[in-house]
């Protein structure tokens, strides 16, 4: 069934918010056997949307599904209802229930009573209303021409509640359950998107199923996998064959699956092995810790984080020798490795990582320029280090660092 989702907001238009809607809406709706098509964001402007819908009612291979969030508030850019109505040729009616639910929520939470709310009683002609007992905008299903319209909330949570209790049921109903469509994520740390595209080039041809492909995000290379098949149990056959499949060929640089990344990973592995850890940062500035701490539950292993950015402060805290700073620079292996080393001597730690590097815009040179970093690990079995040169701004310079030191340690724990 072809199906397609509209976001609505000028502040999602504008990036002055992240649409998390969008992608969390894909993922339920493949476990629904319905495949998102496409998707739309449009900002808060009536001819935009109605052109979008008429487009969608006239066009559309039948049966479709649409999905809208976004635009059913109380205030005079919240348009979606008076462009599904022109769209759909529904005009819109005061519907009794909704105003009696509107007016009781400003009631009970003692909230003054603006006859702007009214607004959101407004519900196309022939539409089912959508409970929304989270928030004051119910939502509506609207069904034209075998077109099914679902139009709900934008707040997130009053979203994902009114599609988890009132769409997903008519979704199902109106799908039959012929088909489940199930994802898994398999995250890679240390070689490029391209190289590992060539590793499992053979498990990506077009037209196969699981569907296998590729996406950088966050510093990792990650590898998506779609299964469809008639049952849950059919498609997750299907996903754990293929990712059984994959894992041994990329070796070492994988890290985990779905929301298993790099922190989570060296969490789990210091857990069971009751092992405890502190970090050392300069070009980082607290990124590393903040990404360990992070983790619920890192109580049971990070002991402390400590941000040493200036010379003295490496000197004083980590008891780097000075002369060894003079004489090879704060960003060096020498220096990076007496980080590592001073952190775990002053932590009593089982482990400890440190960072050293330029992170720029400012501050390269024709010998060290920015994005040379220097990670160190130290540990029981001694200490390790590795010079970097990473690409990109001073914000993704830094995320590289710390997930590489990740990587470092959670390479030393799985020997």
């Amino acid at each position: 069934m072809h199906t397609e989702t509209i976001s609505i907001g000028s502040e999602l238009t504008s990036g002055a918010t992240v649409d998390t809607n969008a992608s969390w809406l894909a993922r339920q709706l493949a476990r629904l056997g319905l495949a998102v098509a496409r998707h739309t964001t449009l900002p808060d402007s009536m001819a935009p949307l109605v052109t979008q819908l008429r487009s969608l009612r006239t066009h559309l291979a039948r049966p479709a599904v649409v999905i809208v969030t976004g635009g059913l508030g109380p205030t005079l850019d919240d348009i979606t209802r008076e462009a599904v109505a022109d769209a759909f040729d529904a005009p819109l009616l005061e519907n009794p229930e909704c105003r009696k639910v509107i007016e009781e929520i400003f009631r009970q939470r003692g909230w003054k009573f603006a006859a702007s709310n009214l607004r959101q009683a407004l519900i196309p002609t022939g539409a089912e209303v959508l409970p929304n007992p989270r928030g004051t905008a119910p939502g509506f299903y609207l069904v034209r021409d075998d077109v099914h319209l679902f139009s709900m909330p934008g707040v997130p949570s009053e979203m994902t509640g009114m599609f988890t209790e009132q769409v997903v049921p008519r979704l199902q109903k109106l799908t039959g359950g012929t088909a489940v469509i199930l994802e898994r994520i398999l995250h890679t740390f240390g070689l490029g998107e391209s190289t590992v595209g060539e590793t499992i080039a053979a498990h990506m041809t077009r037209g196969r199923n699981p569907e296998v492909g590729t996406t950088v995000a966050d510093g990792l290379v990650s590898i998506r996998i779609r299964a469809s098949a008639a049952t849950e149990t059919e498609a997750l056959a299907l996903l754990n064959r293929e990712a059984a499949a994959l894992t041994p060929l990329l070796g070492e640089i994988y890290v985990g699956s779905d929301d298993d990344r790099l922190p989570q990973v060296v969490a789990r592995l210091l857990t069971a092995r009751h092992e405890t850890l502190a970090v050392a940062e300069s070009c980082t500035g607290g990124l590393m810790s903040k990404l360990i701490t992070d983790v619920s539950g890192a109580s049971a292993f990070f002991i402390e984080g400590t941000i040493t950015y200036a010379n003295e402060a490496k000197t004083a805290l980590l008891a780097v020798p000075a002369e060894m700073i003079r004489q090879h620079g704060a960003v060096s292996d020498p220096v990076a490795r007496a980080m590592a080393e001073g952190m775990r001597s002053a932590a009593g730690t089982t482990y400890a990582l440190s960072a050293t590097g330029i992170a720029g815009p400012a501050g390269g040179t024709p010998t060290k320029p920015v994005g040379l970093v220097f990670v160190a690990l130290a540990g029981p079995r001694g200490t390790t280090a590795l010079q970097l040169s990473l690409p990109g701004d001073r914000d993704r310079v830094r995320q590289r660092a710390a997930l590489a030191a990740l990587n470092l340690l959670r390479l030393e724990l799985l020997k």
